[in-house]
């Protein structure tokens, strides 16, 4: 048996799958959510001179001693979290300081001799959006034409520069905005003249802006060693350079 350490959101479907499968297995999953901390969770780091640094869990159902993990998933790993009406306002800047400090060491000295997916540094490097395209035009992948700015007259010359293709925009995050009827969510969208937001509002937030790819399908692969797993999406919902997961059905190889 072995024992997998997981860091995570709640409602993290990936993680409640891949739980549920070793779980079957026979293995001990530990799925960590650092919003817990400090309320709900305590967490304890020893270092001396005999053995170096020692990482302790304790929480609901959950506890880390020394040693015991085999793997560890950097899935979505989050910060802690102050509930506000437990901390004084003017103690609360400073509480947040250390936390978000005692977790940048905590990531580093988790499961040290365990096998990771992946490193913390490997992990942030490749989520980063940007980094993506420019190491897909280093391998020789074909990407449409990109820019990512905060400035308006940038983006109406990048939407002339792609004319008559058309430009899209994607948020680096999808955001959410709700009210008591009703909610919106930033997407990837067509832009034109008429759906232009006005100058101030672009400055205000850098966004990814992208020639638009007309497509039949999407596909996303993913491969471990030898072994690869092609999810495809059908077209006939999804916005172009789009992200929709609820378009179309799948298909799995081995």
């Amino acid at each position: 048996m072995k024992t997998i350490f997981i860091a995570t959101q709640v409602d993290d479907e990936h993680a409640l799958g891949v739980d549920f499968i070793l779980s079957r297995r026979g293995h001990k999953v530990l799925r960590w959510f650092g919003a817990d901390f400090p309320h709900t969770q305590a967490i304890s780091i020893g270092i001396n001179n005999a053995l170096g640094a020692s990482t302790y869990f304790n929480g609901q159902d959950f506890e880390v001693q020394p040693g015991n993990l085999d793997s560890v998933w950097y899935r979505r790993p989050c910060a802690p979290i102050l509930k506000p009406e437990l901390v004084h306002p003017e103690d609360r800047a400073a509480a947040k300081l250390e936390n978000d400090e005692f977790f940048r060491s905590l990531v580093h000295l988790v499961g040290e001799k365990a096998v990771w997916v992946n490193s913390v540094a490997s992990s942030r490097y490749a989520e980063c959006k940007l980094v993506q395209l420019r190491e897909a035009v280093a391998v020789g992948l074909h990407i449409p034409d990109t820019i990512s700015t905060n400035d308006p007259d940038r983006v109406r010359a990048f939407m002339k520069q792609n004319a008559p293709q058309q430009t899209i925009y994607k948020p680096f995050f999808p955001a959410r905005w709700f009210g008591e009827d009703k909610y919106a969510i930033a997407a990837t969208a067509v832009l034109n003249q008429a759906s232009m937001p006005q100058d101030g509002a672009i400055k205000l937030a850098a966004g990814i802006y992208q020639q638009r790819v007309e497509k039949a399908y999407e596909v996303r692969a993913t491969f471990f060693g030898d072994c690869s797993r092609i999810k495809t999406h059908a077209n006939s919902h999804c916005t172009p350079n789009g992200n929709d997961s609820f378009c179309g059905s799948h298909c799995l190889f081995n």
